[in-house]
């Protein structure tokens, strides 16, 4: 009867937990991603996978959804714990997107030649939420990122994950706005540190934050510790 019982506790053991972390995670880079609009890499989602998966926010605030390419991952990583939800923020509009470039920027004239319609990109992942099953474990915000910071307390954020308007004053005007809305110990990941455009957002957080080297990517993805 004993042996019996063990038996069963496994089998539910299994039936509860389908996957291993590993090969949810392949299945989420390999199958999944390359479907989803977006610049997120599959090393990039890797280590963002396994970043969340390690500090297990509650509370996760993301700047620039887009298509989900860096939501998707995040949200796929708490509904394997089964706890936490990423609030997805992103105005998916154009004119945000290019808010903040001189007019003659080679990022405008790149944007506009490949004429996206953020309309259907947010059809798109309001979509891709709902049809994956992880609209408990992700909330679209379709506003301005500055508009949403209201959203949040002071200390409340477990994570955040900045890649919204690349522009300078974009850039900065993020890190500055969500840096207090982060809890002491709580992790930021800096999405595209490596351009140019993003110095002023790298050094704010370098003074204030401790920088995680092993969790980051070169220069190009940084993570930071709030102290």
């Amino acid at each position: 009867m004993k042996r019996l019982i063990v038996l069963l506790a496994a089998a539910m053991s299994l039936c509860a937990y389908p996957q291993s972390w590993d090969r949810f995670k392949e299945d989420t880079i390999s199958r999944d991603l390359p479907l989803i609009p977006g610049w997120c890499s599959k090393d990039q989602a890797d280590r963002l996978m396994d970043l969340v998966y390690e500090i297990k926010p509650l509370i996760s605030v993301e700047i620039g959804a887009f298509g989900g390419s860096s939501t998707y991952p995040i949200a796929q990583t708490l509904s394997f714990l089964g706890q936490g939800v990423v609030y997805a923020i992103d105005a998916w509009d154009n004119e945000a997107v290019q808010k903040g470039f001189e007019p003659n920027h080679p990022y405008l004239s790149w944007w506009s030649q490949i004429g996206i319609d953020m309309n259907y990109i947010n059809h798109y992942f309001i979509s891709l939420i709902n049809q994956r099953k992880l609209s408990d474990y992700c909330c679209p915000v379709r506003r301005l990122s500055e508009e949403a910071a209201a959203l949040f307390l002071d200390g409340q954020i477990d994570f955040l994950y900045i890649d919204g308007n690349c522009s300078a004053e974009g850039s900065l005007q993020d890190v500055t706005l969500y840096y207090p809305k982060v809890k002491k110990g709580g992790y930021i990941w800096l999405n595209q540190a490596d351009l140019p455009t993003k110095n002023k957002a790298t050094t704010f957080l370098m003074q204030r934050c401790e920088w995680i080297r092993e969790e980051s990517m070169g220069v190009r993805c940084l993570v930071f510790k709030k102290n």
